[in-house]
């Protein structure tokens, strides 16, 4: 389905013949659709209907519209005639197109979540820059934090919400996009994921609902007992925390140092060190999955951000943990449906 950005407003269908859907934890994920170039299969449809930047896409299955629904910023025709690809990102890559030109000051009892709800709310005040994503919903995490926003520093609107995220009292967010009857529109508001929190019974199990396919990987390559979080300032005043564990076990020293040039407040930026450290205690294990999209839990009813369990016996692989949904891509071509999983243990790093 394909709409308009700022009214909210379904505008048609599309004769899709090859779709990739990707939903990407605390970031604006993608689409990819491919239609016939062919007016006979398009009636009525012409090239402004599908305006870079002004035009919506959703992908609808089974009466459930999947995330993310996404803005359209770019359109290839191939030369020889036969299809037109359409691409986009999530609603989220409108405000990472949408520089803080004012100065936003929160004290540090400010709750993280009711911060991320001012930048979004803050930016969609402006004339020409709502979009429609609703942050009614939006309640308290009980995670403060200071932070200070300088207009001059021009940041975009997105890179200040995804900091909000990236620490040890780190959160997902995800934008749902829902038929709303009563305005005969989709609308679409922004949801703030607490830690540990997800469907009730969201299990994925290699013996009974994910296919022998995908991997698993270990990653040791960002382990570390050392970390180094460097923020505002050039030279010698630029504000450095360090997080050292003195528990190395077998490991020699190992470093790590991540910059985040808009944090100006020692506090926040103690809490990215620490966070560094506490991601680089373990090897990070990713598995990805090819799962039944109609099997339980069903495509649609779980999202990234959403907390669940890992449960893999399979020689060497012998895991039942909790994890993130860190990933979901689905994708649909002439051979039928084809949806994997990644999963994560922590909240990606923002820099």
């Amino acid at each position: 389905m394909y709409g308009d950005l700022t009214s909210g407003h379904l505008l048609g269908e599309l004769p899709a013949t090859a779709l990739q859907l990707t939903e990407v934890i605390n970031a604006p994920g993608s689409i990819e659709v491919t239609i016939p170039n062919n007016p006979a299969l398009l009636p009525g449809l012409s090239e402004h209907d599908l305006e870079e930047g002004a035009t919506t896409l959703y992908v609808e299955r089974d009466g459930v519209i999947l995330q993310p629904g996404c803005i359209l910023w770019s359109t290839e025709i191939t030369l020889g005639g036969q299809d037109v690809i359409l691409r986009g990102e999530g609603f989220h890559s409108y405000f990472r197109r949408r520089l803080l030109r004012t100065n936003l000051s929160f004290p540090p009892t400010s709750d993280r979540a009711l911060i991320l709800k001012t930048l979004l709310d803050h930016a969609q005040a402006q004339d020409g820059g709502d979009i429609g994503i609703r942050t009614d919903l939006i309640r308290p995490l009980g995670a403060t934090s200071e932070r200070n926003y300088l207009g001059y520093e021009r940041k975009t609107y997105g890179h200040l919400i995804e900091l909000l995220t990236d620490d040890q009292y780190g959160f997902c967010f995800r934008y749902v996009s829902r038929w709303d009857a009563a305005r005969s529109r989709i609308s679409t508001h922004i949801e703030i994921i607490p830690p540990g929190v997800g469907p009730n019974e969201l299990v994925f199990d290699l013996a009974r609902n994910c296919a022998l396919a995908g991997r698993v990987i270990r990653d040791g390559t960002l382990r570390a007992n050392r970390a180094d979080a460097t923020g505002d300032g050039n030279g010698d005043e630029m504000l450095i925390e360090t997080a050292v564990n003195p528990h190395r076990g077998r490991l020699p020293l190992l470093d790590r140092v991540e910059s985040y040039y808009s944090i100006t407040e020692r506090t926040t930026l103690r809490g990215k060190a620490e966070a560094l450290l506490l991601r680089g205690a373990e090897s990070v294990i990713v598995p990805t999955l090819t799962v039944d999209p109609d099997a339980d839990p069903r495509l649609g009813s779980y999202g990234t951000g959403h907390s669940g369990r890992f449960v893999a016996q399979l020689g060497l692989l012998d895991i039942d943990a909790a994890y993130l949904v860190s990933e979901i891509r689905l994708t649909v071509s002439e051979t039928g449906e084809d949806v994997q999983v990644s999963l994560a243990t922590d909240i990606p790093t923002v820099s």
